[in-house]
């Protein structure tokens, strides 16, 4: 488990006492130079009630050993960042609540299908890895609204399936190398990056920053004046009565 000395063995046992006896919803075991997950790690974070856990700036080379994924269930905010991370296990997907992933500085090549199950994930950090293409359902992750994609070389597309979602906010890719869709259009940013896909796809793309129709209809509507002294009559009638 240890891959150096007994000094990371204290720190951890250290972070380990932390977690069990502060009521602080992070549990962190980050920078302990990790090989594996210490065992039961995932059902100390379901029985404390964890929403965020660090193990980030380890050498992990998988998930494995910290018990059932499932146990994560509380789960809001999984940082492996910097670490030697080769696969992501298919049962990604049972960290139902997760909010925000971040896998970035590993060495994934793929991503499982499964990851994109995680509904309520909305920021999700994969840069710097080694992916060449990502999973064709994306855009079932309905909640997305930021995505790094950045320093992933032989990354050349994005799944159509992005049109989807209608909450992005964010997309940051590197320009250079891009056929899908092309330079010219990512050059532009997140705006011009949906805008294209979404006509791609024969769809209407709305900008987050751009108000819908319905919203615009409602802000040119002005309140009647019949309502209008309706209201004014029932705030004297309840500022009277005290």
């Amino acid at each position: 488990m240890f891959k150096k000395n007994k000094k990371d063995k204290a720190k951890l046992e250290h972070k380990l006492y932390l977690a069990r006896e502060t009521p602080e919803l992070v549990f962190d075991i980050s920078e302990c130079d990790l090989k594996a997950v210490p065992p039961g790690i995932y059902s100390l974070c379901k029985v404390f009630l964890k929403e965020k856990l660090e193990l980030q700036k380890n050498s992990l080379t998988s998930l494995n050993g910290g018990g059932n994924l499932s146990d994560l269930c509380t789960l809001k905010v999984l940082n492996v960042s910097y670490n030697a991370l080769t696969f992501l296990p298919n049962e990604i997907d049972q960290l139902t609540n997760l909010q925000e992933l971040y896998v970035n500085d590993n060495h994934l090549k793929q991503l499982p299908s499964t990851i994109c199950h995680l509904k309520y994930l909305q920021i999700f950090d994969v840069s710097t890895n080694k992916l060449k293409n990502l999973p064709e359902n994306l855009g079932s992750m309905v909640s997305l609204q930021e995505i790094n994609l950045k320093n992933n070389p032989k990354l050349h597309e994005l799944p159509k399936s992005i049109s989807c979602l209608h909450n992005m906010q964010c997309i940051q890719i590197d320009i250079t190398g891009f056929t899908y869709p092309p330079e010219e259009i990512v050059k532009n940013g997140t705006s011009s990056i949906m805008k294209f896909i979404c006509e791609d796809m024969g769809q209407v793309y709305v900008s987050q920053n751009e108000p819908t129709e319905l919203e615009r209809s409602n802000s040119n509507k002005s309140i009647p004046r019949s309502l209008s002294n309706s209201i004014k009559v029932l705030f004297y009638s309840c500022f009277y009565q005290f």
